[in-house]
């Protein structure tokens, strides 16, 4: 499973809007459109506050994560 794929369904479960899981998670709104665009991938630090805000862990965790941490 991609990992915007993975972050639509994660907000759609839990009834939350990009606004919400950016205000939740300290994120800039930019920054979660472009995951769920598939424009790119959370670096690390983004993860962690992902994994924190929504309380689970994206399945294939390692593909996902960006080398270099660009936003949030």
């Amino acid at each position: 499973m991609e990992f915007a794929a993975w972050l639509r369904g994660a907000l759609a479960e839990r009834n939350l809007r990009q606004i919400d899981l950016a205000f939740r998670a300290g994120l800039g709104l930019r920054t979660i459109a472009g995951w769920l665009g598939g424009e790119s991938a959370p670096g690390y630090p983004q993860l962690l506050r992902l994994v924190e805000t929504l309380g689970e862990l994206p399945p294939d965790l390692a593909p996902f994560c960006a080398q270099e941490d660009d936003e949030g």
